[in-house]
């Protein structure tokens, strides 16, 4: 099970600006993941933020942070998985250069749209 193998890269849950992790708090979360995986792979989760800083830029900030910390951890491949129906989280990714793939575990929940890019 790719899945159970994948060391997650967490992009913690972010109420305000203000609160919500920093990029030093992000690049921990991602450099503590085990990097012994032979596939070099891990998986972004929980990018959330508060509805009322949404267009704010502050998904980006935490998306490309993480991004950039997996890639400074040795990971090659980071794997994401999201609704369809949150349009504007998936035009965030698909700019970031990821890439819709079939999915990779099996999910109970409609409209997951899973997906990935090479770091």
């Amino acid at each position: 099970n790719r899945r159970a193998s994948t060391p997650v890269v967490w992009a913690a849950m972010a109420s305000t600006p203000a609160k919500g992790p920093s990029p030093t708090q992000t690049t921990k979360m991602a450099a503590n993941t085990s990097s012994g995986n032979a596939r070099k792979t891990c998986e972004m989760k929980r990018l959330w933020v508060d509805p009322a800083y949404r267009g704010s830029g502050l998904g980006r900030r935490l998306a490309v942070v993480t991004v950039d910390a997996a890639r400074a951890a040795g990971h090659k491949r980071m794997f994401l998985d999201s609704f369809h129906w949150l349009t504007a989280a998936i035009a965030l990714y698909r700019d970031l250069g990821f890439r819709e793939i079939d999915a990779y575990y099996e999910n109970p929940e409609d409209g997951v749209c899973y997906m990935v890019k090479d770091l």
